[in-house]
């Protein structure tokens, strides 16, 4: 089997992080890392206590992060969680056809799920570095349609998005794409509730 340059240097910088951790397994740490580390973890512990903030980002603001927004906060007052959640779009000119503040499947979702519509009134909005600031943690909903949009118009904020996989409607229906949302933020605030 041939392996192209590309793929040759992926199975290298496999083998160079499987050596690496084998490598801090079975050594311990000096007293700078260890310091370090501990440096890292508070700052994480301390950042997290201040800015409880998760920005859902989708392309339009309109469907996927919309849903993940108002399934999150109601999962948060359910659980009595000190975290909120908002929303934004990267690029909302692109829905050009999208119909009023927010697109009807989401509210059929929502109520059949008998969670309240709190923020459904309001129209899209565009994300800013202010959003972007404010966040603890910020979640692209689609990582092959989100990705070059963050890296086009947010580049210094890259590093700090996480990307889910959840495809717009066109490529994935509703059917399949909401319970994938709302499962996502469930395995999300589970994780948050342990930071408590």
């Amino acid at each position: 089997m041939r392996i192209g340059t590309r793929g040759f240097w992926n199975v290298w910088e496999w083998m160079i992080s499987v050596l690496d951790t084998a490598y801090s397994a079975f050594r311990f740490p000096t007293p700078r890392e260890e310091n370090a580390r501990s440096m890292r973890e508070q700052t994480f512990e301390a950042r997290a206590r201040c800015q409880r903030q998760v920005l859902f980002l989708c392309t339009g603001n309109y469907y996927r992060s919309r849903f993940a927004e108002m399934i999150f906060n109601e999962l948060a007052r359910k659980y009595n969680l000190s975290w909120q959640a908002t929303s934004r779009g990267l690029a909302i000119e692109r829905g050009v056809n999208n119909v009023g503040p927010i697109a009807p499947v989401i509210i059929t979702a929502l109520e059949a799920r008998g969670f309240p519509l709190v923020g459904a009134d309001r129209m899209p909005q565009s994300v800013c570095d202010a959003d972007m600031e404010s966040a603890f943690l910020i979640i692209a909903l689609d990582a092959a349609e989100h990705r070059p949009l963050v890296e086009e118009c947010f580049p210094r904020w890259q590093e700090h998005v996480s990307y889910w996989r959840i495809s717009d409607a066109h490529l994935l229906s509703p059917e399949a794409a909401l319970p994938r949302i709302e499962r996502h933020v469930c395995a999300l605030v589970e994780w948050l509730r342990t930071m408590q």
